[in-house]
């Protein structure tokens, strides 16, 4: 992402290249998998602190701009509805702060509703794919210096549903 330091990301793949040493082309494929999901799962925080500067902003925004009347009765004092100069600098705060990286990556996410509920989802997901690569990682690695390796926990199981269409499927 345009935000995101490459150097950083650069040593943090190292560093778990490194932590995890991968002695075969199939564990270099799995390292390679933790680390991107390693990292999307670190780019969570930032999402989630974006979505909730972009809403602030817009909320106060929005207040700043309810201030201000569209027309305003003549027995309303000047004082009481015209912007003063407060107003205006923090309006333009507001501004600038929407426009930082922080909030254009929250406002990518709150272009519909359920930006938090759909980031948490996001990260439980990328959470879930993490620790599962990572066990068959370990049980790979495992395997490869000699060790018993238990029959993982969960198994993928296909179902084929007979298709009379098809005698060689409704043979098995």
């Amino acid at each position: 992402m345009p935000t995101e330091d490459p150097k950083l990301y650069e040593g943090f793949c190292d560093r778990l290249r490194a932590e995890l040493n991968p002695g075969t082309e199939l564990e270099l494929v799995l390292v390679e998998r933790i680390i991107e999901l390693a990292w999307r799962l670190r780019r969570v925080a930032n999402i989630e602190a974006g979505i909730l500067t972009w809403r602030y902003h817009d909320l106060q925004q929005n207040e700043a701009m309810m201030r201000i009347p569209e027309f305003v009765p003549r027995n309303v004092p000047e004082e009481e509805w015209r912007p003063n100069e407060r107003n205006l600098v923090n309006e333009s705060k507001h501004r600038k702060a929407k426009a930082s990286d922080l909030a254009m990556i929250g406002d990518a996410f709150t272009r519909d509703t359920e930006a938090l509920a759909k980031l948490s989802r996001y990260e439980a997901s990328i959470s879930r794919n993490l620790f599962r690569t990572l066990h068959e990682l370990e049980r790979r690695q495992a395997a490869r210096q000699g060790k018993d390796v238990p029959v993982p926990l969960a198994l993928d199981i296909d179902v084929a549903i007979p298709d009379s269409d098809d005698p060689e499927v409704n043979e098995r």
